[in-house]
């Protein structure tokens, strides 16, 4: 017999639920097999699918991202701060940053 409490023992421990040593094989086997051990709702041990929880960048944060590579954000604020007496620069910089936004919108199929 095996115990499970948020992890297995070999001993019994306070709210510990008993489970045979097959159910433990069983689950051992399905997280080796890339399940997840999760708990019921009376606290025994399950095995759910695992769900790739990476939250899809937005439009906005893949221009954010894009734009990042070239400006840092100190730079970016310099340019735009100095748009009228630096005009080439800002012009460099909104060329780039339209680019960013077509590709980000061609990577989301917009």
């Amino acid at each position: 017999m095996k115990y499970w409490k948020q992890g297995f023992y070999d001993e019994p421990v306070e709210g510990g639920v008993e489970i045979t040593d097959e159910r433990w094989l069983e689950l051992i086997d399905g997280q080796a097999a890339g399940m997840l051990i999760t708990e019921d709702e009376q606290g025994s041990p399950v095995l759910t699918e695992y769900v790739n929880s990476v939250p899809v960048p937005t439009y906005e944060q893949r221009v954010q991202q894009s734009i990042r590579e070239r400006y840092s954000v100190d730079d970016e604020l310099a340019i735009l701060r100095q748009r009228d007496t630096k005009p080439d620069e800002f012009a460099a910089y909104y060329e780039y940053a339209e680019q960013c936004k077509a590709q980000a919108k061609k990577q989301m199929q917009l």
